[in-house]
């Protein structure tokens, strides 16, 4: 037998355990680390359209370390692409994040 349906002007708690009113978690925060692989994956297929890739080494006071490898690592414009390009968007895209360092 079906619930009848809810009123106007009802209490919510009677609709407890009702389909879209059952009570949901609150979305996990993501770190700062989270947000920044995040963006990474979304600009890495453009990476490897070059023959290059990228991977997060680490993030601590504000600091991005990021690794380049393939053709990135030899490409003289390396450094103009990650701290102009990658590293003003994560910068843009994540509050915490102040500096990003290349290592070849």
């Amino acid at each position: 037998m079906e619930d009848p349906p809810l009123k106007k002007g009802v209490d919510l708690s009677e609709a407890k355990g009702r389909g879209i009113f059952q009570i949901m978690p609150k979305p996990k925060t993501k770190t700062p680390e989270e947000k920044i692989n995040a963006l990474l994956a979304k600009v890495r297929p453009y990476i490897k359209m070059h023959g290059g890739d990228v991977v997060l080494l680490g993030f601590k006071d504000g600091i991005v370390k990021l690794q380049i490898s393939g053709a990135c690592k030899d490409c003289r414009m390396a450094d103009l692409t990650y701290n102009s390009m990658v590293g003003e968007l994560l910068k843009e895209e994540v509050a915490e994040v102040r500096e990003v360092e290349i290592i070849k």
